[in-house]
């Protein structure tokens, strides 16, 4: 946002609180120019000049008491939520250099993919590109978030639902492909598999059912995520 788009927001915030004084509206007006880099203090100082130091006492007061119902900030329940996107590029970096990568040595790949192989299935191909590209895509779209949540831009809420869309969408193809595809050519390996691949099943219908609707409806990320 530009220096003359937050003079005009703050003019009209200005304007309404001549038009119509002081109440737990104008808390979250206000902090939304705090949020777009106006100083809290000097904010308060032009209330006082441009429209009165009652005015300006007032909404001293509602800040302090913090009756507006608005809260503004990374805090509260957004924690939970932005502890796994921190741990995200963590996990899927370890994934594509432990899990994933191994699979891509020429003899591994042959065993795997040449018919005849050790271990050959026609689903491991397909199967080792789309994790390789799924685990650099959370990488990479999980560090861009991060990004997003510092300069608090209001793409990060959508950013986020589409993560969680996203880590559903490859939890549940991957749930699929190795109980109705996989399972019966390795039954050894689903067996082993199984525990696993349904707790990242859970954790991702998690996301969807209590994240998703957060991101969308959160007084406080509407607060927060406004640049």
């Amino acid at each position: 946002m530009t220096s003359s788009d937050l003079d005009a927001r703050l003019e009209e915030f200005l304007d309404e609180l001549k038009s119509k004084g002081v109440d737990d509206r104008v808390v979250k007006p206000f902090n939304d120019l705090v949020n777009l880099g106006a100083d809290e203090n000097k904010l308060l100082d032009l209330i006082g000049e441009e429209v009165g130091e009652e005015e300006r006492a007032g909404v001293k007061a509602l800040l302090a008491s913090g009756s507006s119902g608005t809260p503004v900030g990374i805090g509260g329940w957004m924690i939970l939520p932005l502890i796994g996107l921190f741990l995200t590029p963590l996990f899927s970096a370890r994934a594509l250099l432990v899990d994933i990568a191994p699979m891509f040595d020429s003899e591994v790949w042959r065993a795997l993919t040449v018919p005849g192989g050790a271990g050959y299935h026609p689903a491991w191909a397909p199967i080792g590109y789309v994790s390789f590209g799924a685990n650099v895509l959370l990488v990479a779209g999980s560090l861009a978030l991060i990004y997003f949540m510092f300069r608090k831009l209001a793409i990060f809420p959508k950013g986020m639902v589409v993560f969680y869309l996203f880590i559903f969408t490859i939890s549940m193809a991957e749930f699929l492909v190795m109980k109705f595809v996989m399972a019966d050519a390795f039954p050894g390996m689903m067996d082993e598999l199984q525990s696993e691949l349904t707790r990242g099943l859970a954790r991702a219908f998690v996301g969807i059912v209590i994240w998703v609707p957060y991101f969308m409806t959160s007084q406080r990320v509407k607060n927060t995520f406004v640049n």
